[in-house]
Parts: structure tokens; C-alpha cells; sequence
């Protein structure tokens, strides 16, 4: 009988170790579509491109308007949106940073899907949804680290 539940004991600690170890490297955008008057805009179509790969996340906002883009590898991006009987939108260039959840709006102008509307200025993205914290780490400041046998995600 002491051998089981020393076994059980060892089969959770492990369990709950893996589970502490357990962290996102990844961010989202988020926000919402809406129109010249502030009404939302609902089924539009957001493409959002990593600028430094040239990859393509899609979604597609709900009946509010509201989308959400999750799994974004840290990186520089920018929002297309697309809507029937509205320009296409782009946003400016912005940035995501590990576990960092990015809102941009997008306010549609009405007219040809053929004309874009370009954003060039935008405010600082700050996240005002979630509390998590994340910090890039780079290469130099991990190697002025102690750390035995060189396990960087030992660091996290």
C-alpha cells in the first residue's frame, strides 16, 4: 500500500511540474469592426499579415462587430478588413510581443471594397483586457545568467 501512494504522489508532482512550466509564447489582436457612424459591422473579413514572415492569420468578426486573432507569433503586423459595401480598411503597422493582446479597431468608410483607407498614425497599443505579464528575453542577458546546463526555459 506505500508503494501505491508513494507512486501516486511522484505521478502528481510530475504531473504538476509539467503543468508550472506550462507558458504562451505566443500574442492576439482583438477588437471590433464598426462604420463612419459607430455602428458595428458584423461578418467582415480580417486578415492580419506578419510583416516579417509574410504570413496571413484569417478570422471573421461576429454579429457585434468583435474579432479576436489568437496565436500570433511575435512580430510586426498589420489589419486588413474587408466588408460588403464598405472600402477596405488597413491599419498601420503594429506589434505584438509575447503574451501581449494587441487591440485595433477597424471604422469602415462606405464606398467601393475596391478603395483602401490606410491608418498611418496610431495611439500605443496597451492592454487594458488582461492583467498577464510577458518579457522578451534576449540572447545576451540569458548567457549573463547563471543556469546550469544552458536550459533556457529554465528562466521562465
Amino acid at each position: 500500500m506505500k508503494i501505491r501512494s508513494s507512486g501516486l504522489t511522484l505521478a502528481l508532482t510530475a504531473l504538476l511540474a509539467a503543468s508550472a512550466w506550462a507558458q504562451s509564447f505566443t500574442a492576439s489582436a482583438r477588437g471590433t469592426v464598426s462604420d463612419e457612424s459607430g455602428a458595428t459591422v458584423g461578418a467582415a473579413k480580417i486578415v492580419i499579415t506578419d510583416q516579417d514572415r509574410g504570413t496571413s492569420f484569417r478570422s471573421e468578426a461576429d454579429g457585434q462587430g468583435r474579432f479576436v486573432v489568437t496565436a500570433l507569433p511575435p512580430g510586426n503586423y498589420i489589419l486588413f478588413v474587408e466588408a460588403s459595401g464598405f472600402k477596405k480598411f488597413s491599419s498601420g503597422k503594429f506589434s505584438v510581443a509575447v503574451q501581449e493582446q494587441a487591440t485595433v479597431n477597424a471604422r469602415l468608410q462606405v464606398g467601393d471594397v475596391n478603395t483602401t483607407v490606410e491608418v498611418q498614425g496610431s495611439a500605443a497599443l496597451v492592454n487594458t483586457t488582461i492583467s498577464n505579464l510577458g518579457q522578451v528575453i534576449d540572447n545576451k542577458y540569458i548567457l549573463s545568467l547563471p543556469n546550469l546546463a544552458r536550459n533556457s526555459m529554465s528562466l521562465a
